[in-house]
């Protein structure tokens, strides 16, 4: 896996996947086939990023996708709190907050941004799973 410095971001290149990741985030799971695997990065404290890729025969319908896993987890938390983030062109996403405190001033809430996208050069389907608490 050939990592390259760049400044405080780490730039990982995977099987065609090309990440800029923060200096602490190691990987801790990864996967070699390009058909269908995972990586899992982790800082000190906790997973932070899961990122995983499926080939597909066709383009999947990734807002179908994202709907019905915003549907089963309104079924496991009935509290959590749910968005629609700011993502680059292409991604669809689904931000979920959930926790003891949902209150935005407060660090006990934990917040995750799933993403996908559909690859379409490599027919692939990528999904991303960050935490983007502190």
């Amino acid at each position: 896996m050939p990592a390259v410095l760049n400044g405080s971001l780490n730039v990982v290149e995977w099987l065609g996947l090309r990440l800029e990741l923060p200096r602490p985030w190691e990987i801790v799971r990864h996967g070699v086939s390009s058909r269908k695997g995972s990586l899992a990065f982790a800082d000190r404290r906790r997973q932070r990023l899961q990122v995983t890729w499926t080939s597909c025969v066709k383009r999947p319908d990734v807002g179908r996708l994202l709907s019905d896993h915003r549907a089963r987890q309104q079924v496991i938390d009935t509290d959590a709190v749910f968005a629609t983030p700011t993502l680059p062109p292409g991604w669809r996403g689904l931000e979920r907050r959930f926790g003891p405190a949902l209150d935005a001033d407060r660090s006990e809430a934990a917040t995750l941004v799933r993403a996908a996208h559909y690859h379409a050069e490599t027919a692939r389907l990528i999904e991303v799973v960050v935490d983007v608490d502190p």
